[in-house]
């Protein structure tokens, strides 16, 4: 089995569900679904020769295929397409996958990097924009809810938990989320996305080489998400991009006084003035409440069990990646870029996706306990690093490919009955 890249036609307004029954029927699974406000571009699906073929014979398809994409300029796509060729051909480049696997074999002082107080940014009043204070607990609205992870090694492949899932927006129609008064990775994970540049020349303008890097942090966080999950999680991403260029001039934004401690005030004070003029462009209003209108308002194939909002920019932030309110997550591509690298550049999105989800930092910076609970299961942050012997690297620790035994509780993974169909799945769990 393979990862399979189909490139829609340009002008796909309405997205071919018949791709996904084509998909399902060759024995393959629909991994992600990109789109943006002038349709839907790309279809990313595991399987292999014959789900290929499968795909490359749908009329909406102009092109698929597991290896590097020749030539998109050539096809038939809207430039979002293109973009996400030119993504999915690094992924899939030797260098780009060595240096994958060298960096995280290096030696890191990953607590340098990582915000003290925790990078899950919960405000007390979830319409303030995530002004608040940095905790390492569920949103402040009351619905718990948590992901971390549970097995799978660096190369791939959920090895504790079964093969990668088998969902989508054909698969889903027997696999319904039943519990979503708590979040959980499961079934259609819906991602809301803005890229949002500043003026050409500026600190903050996204160039095309900018929007191919956060694509390709986009393509492997969700891959990572896929290979750890196990089959019943029925999971697949929907991606719907849209973007703004602004005016705001980038040296008019304030920055914290200390850049390694930010201030409770400087979250928001860094983040409001881009953030809302963005949504001012896509019609909305500012603050949190303009960012539940932009997930609301996304172009998805189907409703998802849940979705979140991420706002991927160069303007200046507080921290280079954070999450607030499990609905929004803000990624600095430079600040990333110059911290994590390219290699690395995915494992923070994943990291962050994750907080969406509920999911607590275990890193000793963040100021962590084995007694937190949080989670779809309100179960113990027990992979915390603080005062734990038996802690170990994983996505929510070290923003590695790897997962500890408190994740399946927190991203509701488990099985709790053992009647091979997960807690969220399952109308006889009790929540």
């Amino acid at each position: 089995m393979s990862r399979i890249l189909a490139l829609l036609k340009a002008n796909t307004t309405s997205f071919p569900s018949d791709l996904i029954d084509a998909i399902n029927s060759a024995g393959g699974s629909p991994v992600q679904i990109w789109s943006s406000d002038s349709g839907f571009y790309g279809v990313v699906a595991e399987g292999d020769a014959s789900v290929q073929t499968a795909m490359s014979g749908h009329p909406a398809v102009a092109c698929a295929t597991s290896d590097s994409v020749p030539s998109a300029q050539s096809l038939d796509v809207d430039p979002g397409a293109t973009e996400l060729a030119g993504a999915w051909n690094t992924y899939l480049s030797s260098d780009y996958q060595t240096a994958v696997t060298g960096f995280y074999n290096s030696s890191m002082n990953i607590d340098a990097m990582l915000p003290p107080g925790g990078c899950n940014q919960n405000s007390s009043d979830a319409g303030d924009g995530g002004s608040g204070p940095l905790v390492a607990s569920n949103d402040p609205t009351g619905s718990t809810n948590g992901a971390v992870d549970t097995s799978a090694d660096p190369s791939g492949g959920a090895a504790q938990l079964g093969t990668p899932a088998s969902g989508g927006a054909a698969g889903l129609a027997t696999a319904t989320v039943v519990h979503k008064e708590r979040r959980a990775i499961v079934g259609t994970v819906g991602i809301a996305v803005g890229f949002v540049g500043g003026p050409a020349g500026s600190t903050a303008e996204l160039t095309p080489d900018n929007n191919g890097t956060l694509s390709l942090a986009m393509i492997h966080a969700m891959n990572v998400y896929y290979d750890i999950a196990p089959k019943a999680a029925h999971l697949v991403f929907e991606v719907n991009v849209r973007r703004a260029t602004l005016t705001l001039d980038p040296t008019t934004v304030p920055v914290p006084a200390d850049p390694k401690n930010p201030a409770a005030a400087d979250w928001e004070a860094a983040e409001a003035p881009w953030r809302d003029a963005a949504l001012k462009a896509w019609g909305q209003t500012a603050g949190m409440p303009g960012v539940d209108g932009f997930i609301s308002s996304a172009s998805f194939s189907t409703p998802p069990d849940y979705a979140y909002a991420a706002l991927l920019t160069n303007y200046p932030v507080a921290w280079e990646s954070y999450t607030s309110d499990s609905r929004k997550v803000v990624y600095q591509l430079t600040g990333v870029l110059n911290d994590w690298k390219l290699a690395g550049a995915h494992f923070v999105f994943a990291h962050e996706t994750g907080h969406t989800s509920g999911a607590p930092d275990e890193y000793a910076a963040s100021h962590c306990s084995i007694t937190d609970k949080s989670g779809f299961s309100n179960s113990a942050n027990t992979n915390c690093e603080n005062g734990n012997a038996a802690s170990v690297d994983c996505l929510m620790r070290n923003n590695t490919k790897s997962l500890c035994p408190a994740t399946p509780g927190h991203f509701g993974w488990n099985d709790s009955n053992g009647d091979g169909i997960l807690d969220p799945f399952d109308s006889t769990y009790a929540t």
